[in-house]
């Protein structure tokens, strides 16, 4: 599958031949796979729609899928020091905000009893004790490719196919009254980073 396929790339950009497919398609790959590498997704399937199981590890109650939008979280399992799996954790203990895939637990109030120093009295602590995930396996579902993330691989697509036969050297041309200016190759690598720069995940730099 594809975040975006040759007959929408086509659609996308008028084209209604067939001459220019193969090279359509070799520029569709490696848009592909700059969007996923770039924002740190898997290289085969990522921002597509799938269910997916991962292992993760993490000492915080806060665990940060590696893809998202989520659509579902199917069980999430500890993983034993054997490597076995445990009972699923009942999903009543934790909260998904599924635009960004982050699973966090359930935070509980740790029932101590403190002495409040303001009135000298004995009073039960509001503190919430957070659980630490620990080493969990997580099977979930993934949501399809919104709009805007097609519409990034469009435009990068877009550039990397107007440029084929281009002297990447030329800064600008005229010709008569109009006249186009180019940008060198940082500078579109730089647009390129801007473009994808919303769909790249916490942590990832």
């Amino acid at each position: 599958m594809a975040i975006v396929t040759l007959a929408e790339y086509k659609t996308h950009a008028g084209i209604t031949g067939t001459a220019d497919d193969t090279r359509l398609q070799n520029i569709l790959d490696e848009a592909h796979a700059a969007l996923r590498r770039m924002c740190d997704r898997d290289l085969s399937n990522g921002f597509e729609a799938a269910t997916r199981t991962e292992d993760y590890q993490t000492d915080s109650g806060e665990l940060s899928l590696r893809e998202f939008p989520v659509s579902s979280i199917t069980s999430i399992t500890p993983i034993n020091d054997d490597n076995t799996l445990g009972d699923a954790i009942d999903s009543t203990k934790y909260r998904l905000d599924a635009r960004f895939g982050i699973v966090t637990y359930n935070g509980t109030q740790n029932g101590r009893v403190v002495r409040d120093a303001d009135s000298d009295r004995e009073v039960i602590s509001t503190w919430q004790w957070m659980p630490r995930w620990g080493r969990v396996r997580v099977v979930y579902v993934t949501a399809a490719p919104a709009a805007d993330v097609k519409g990034a691989i469009c435009r990068m697509v877009d550039g990397l196919y107007s440029s084929i036969g281009r002297d990447t050297a030329l800064r600008s041309q005229s010709l008569g009254a109009y006249s186009v200016t180019y940008a060198t190759p940082d500078e579109a690598a730089r647009a390129q980073l801007h473009l994808f720069s919303t769909f790249r995940g916490a942590g990832v730099i």
